[in-house]
């Protein structure tokens, strides 16, 4: 944090210097500040937007395969799947 001579003071962030008037607490965001701020939030909502939309698209992508790939219909219980070319276990040796 740096002090500027007409007393605003500026702040090192990882998305750049954010500049106040005055001082942090009593002062105001400046207009690149708060340009800057907004720039932030875009960003930090896109994000939890991708995050939070991740398990819909795998579903949607899940029931997808079992209608087309097995040929399910909606609501009709599948068996699950399993590649015949790897050997299942045995169970009651384990």
């Amino acid at each position: 944090m740096t002090t500027g001579k007409n007393g605003s003071q500026e702040i090192e962030t990882r998305i750049g210097t954010l500049e106040f008037t005055h001082d942090f607490a009593n002062g105001f965001p400046t207009d690149a500040t708060i340009e800057k701020l907004y720039d932030e939030r875009d960003f930090q909502r896109a994000c939890q937007a991708y995050l939070w939309s991740l398990p819909a698209v795998s579903f949607a992508a899940w029931q997808r395969g079992v209608s087309k790939g097995l040929g399910a219909r909606n609501g009709q219980p599948t068996e699950p799947y399993f590649d015949r070319s790897w050997p299942l276990p045995d169970f009651e040796q384990i």
